[in-house]
Formats: structure tokens, sequence, C-alpha cells
């Protein structure tokens, strides 16, 4: 399965759930809402290969593809004290940091189109994260709109009531993206 999430979830059902390998470069990142939009209006679209890797003044990196769509890795941390590439629970350190993530990315890009993407926008119902906020119910509108011939998945606390977006209720607190949380939303659509 070809998993596009906003968070870590999507990566975690892929590689807890379905134990597959990353077919993407949308992994273990974050997407904010602007960006998942044009994933889904552009995915036909999109020249991976046409990117740029930014990075922010606390070295947080972030790579922006075709100039649509930004994918934040915040798990993969520039550390000084790391000559080797080091991986700890799912964060990676590296001194040379950038060169992983360029790696990785065009790796993952060589099979990002050979199977169709299933989006999957989620954020657990009790997760604060400075770095990502769940869609609000105009966004989801928004999502809807574009009548997208990929499946869609969205859960978050406050949702639209949608036929064309699988709209997943979260019937328990959760409190982080992690298995949990990505378990869940495996189980009542994949």
């Amino acid at each position: 399965m070809n998993l596009v999430g906003n968070t870590c979830v999507a990566s975690y059902i892929t590689k807890e759930c379905l134990k597959q390998s990353f077919v993407n470069p949308f992994v273990w990142a974050i997407i904010d809402f602007d960006s998942c939009y044009n994933l889904v209006k552009y995915w036909d679209e999109l020249t991976f290969e046409k990117y740029d890797l930014v990075k922010d003044n606390d070295w947080n990196f972030s790579i922006i593809i075709d100039n649509k769509v930004k994918v934040q890795y915040v798990h993969y941390k520039f550390s000084k004290e790391h000559n080797k590439i080091t991986i700890k629970n799912n964060d990676v350190y590296y001194n040379k940091i950038w060169e992983y993530i360029i790696e990785k990315y065009n790796k993952r890009i060589l099979n990002v189109k050979k199977e169709n993407p299933i989006f999957v926008f989620v954020y657990p119902n009790q997760a604060p994260t400075p770095h990502i906020t769940p869609f609000t119910l105009e966004q989801q509108k928004k999502l809807e709109e574009l009548n997208s011939p990929y499946k869609i998945i969205i859960s978050f606390k406050d949702m639209i009531n949608s036929d064309k977006l699988i709209c997943v209720k979260q019937n328990k607190i959760f409190k982080d993206n992690g298995l949990d949380f990505s378990r869940f939303i495996y189980e009542a659509t994949l």
C-alpha cells in the first residue's frame, strides 16, 4: 500500500500493521493542511524529482516538492555528537542529517507513483503537538470538494459527514500518533 499521511500514523501503519517497506517520501514526517490539499489536488502532476531541501534556524529540515508540498521531517534530527547514523526509537540522529534525508527521499520517490495513494489525514483527539493541528471543518470540506479519485481517510475530534471521504470517529482517547492510534485507524479502514 502507498499510504500518504499528514502525521506519523501512516508510517506506523506501513511499518507495524502492514509489515511492508516504505514506498514514498512521506515517512516519519508531518504535513500541514495546505500541503496535504496540494498533494491530493496535484498528485498526478507533481514532479517528485523537483525538490528543495530547506532548514530552519533550529536545524529542522523539510523538503519542498515541486513548489507545492512541504514535508517536515521531524524525526530526522541534526546532532553534532553523532558521526554516524544513530536510530533511537523513531528518531534518526546524525551530524550530516541532510545527506540522510536526501538519500532516503531519492530512494523513496522511485516507487511513489507505482501504486495509487491512500491519503491518511488524522490527528488523535488528545495530542497537543506544536508542529501540526487538526484540520478544521472548512478544510475538510475543501478536501471533499476536490472529488479525488483516491481514497482519503480522515479522523479528527470534529469532522464533517461525507460520502466522498472515509470519516473515522475516534471512540476513545488517544494521546499521540503512536501505535495505538495507528492500529485503530488501520483496523477501521484498511
